[in-house]
């Protein structure tokens, strides 16, 4: 599950209660976020770090997992993922506007159906030969 929130307050911690770094079970220092004092994150590297800011809204994606709830920071979208979103809701309202998103257009069908008439085709064709002058 996905959610958004805004940051009120931040905390970072790089050391543990008893005073130790923080570490990965493969000895890689990391840091721990605090977002609005109930929140944890675990943060990796820089670039993630700097994604969190007082008063700035992030989404999370949340997982729970037994008696725990895991949260995540979710990468903010690309210039190349928000165009690809905006592309295809033009394509979508262009379909809407061409009547394409009409469940009774299906280019499969249609396929189908000059398989099965092939009068149609035909015709087409005849029509087009008495048009030209020679």
């Amino acid at each position: 599950m996905k959610i958004i929130i805004k940051i009120e307050k931040l905390n970072f911690y790089s050391k543990d209660k008893d005073g130790k770094e923080l570490m990965t079970r493969y000895g890689k220092p990391y840091i721990k976020a605090q977002i609005n004092g109930k929140i944890y994150l675990n943060i990796f590297n820089a670039e993630q770090k700097d994604l969190l800011k007082v008063g700035q809204e992030v989404e999370l994606d949340v997982e729970q997992n037994g008696q725990y709830t895991n949260y995540s920071l979710l990468k903010p979208k690309t210039e190349i993922e928000l165009k690809i979103e905006e592309l295809e809701v033009r394509i979508t309202r262009v379909e809407a506007a061409a009547g394409l998103n009409n469940p009774q257009y299906n280019p499969e069908m249609i396929k189908q159906d000059r398989l099965q008439n092939p009068q149609y085709e035909n015709q087409n064709q005849e029509e087009d030969n008495q048009e030209m002058p020679f």
